[in-house]
């Protein structure tokens, strides 16, 4: 499998842009922060795996797991702010 450069140039471009918030803004210590860069790490380890193996069972489904919980989360979290 060949490096998908489109997706790291997006990604690289998307951390620049997060770091520059996150500098401007701040974070807060959120809660779910920590488990949304755990899921993001492990991810990618799942996508290099080769196909059915161990490696691409503890780490692709569960990093793309947590991120969507962890987005749906902050979804509903920030629904019960605007009330």
């Amino acid at each position: 499998m060949t490096f998908p450069t489109v997706t790291a140039g997006y990604g690289a471009l998307l951390a620049l842009i997060y770091l520059a918030l996150s500098l401007w803004v701040g974070f807060g210590m959120n809660a779910l922060l920590f488990p949304l860069l755990i899921a993001r790490i492990i991810h990618p380890f799942g996508m290099i795996a080769p196909e059915n193996s161990l490696q691409q069972f503890l780490c692709r489904a569960p990093g793309a797991l947590i991120t969507w919980l962890v987005v749906g989360a902050e979804a509903a979290l920030l629904l019960a702010r605007l009330r």
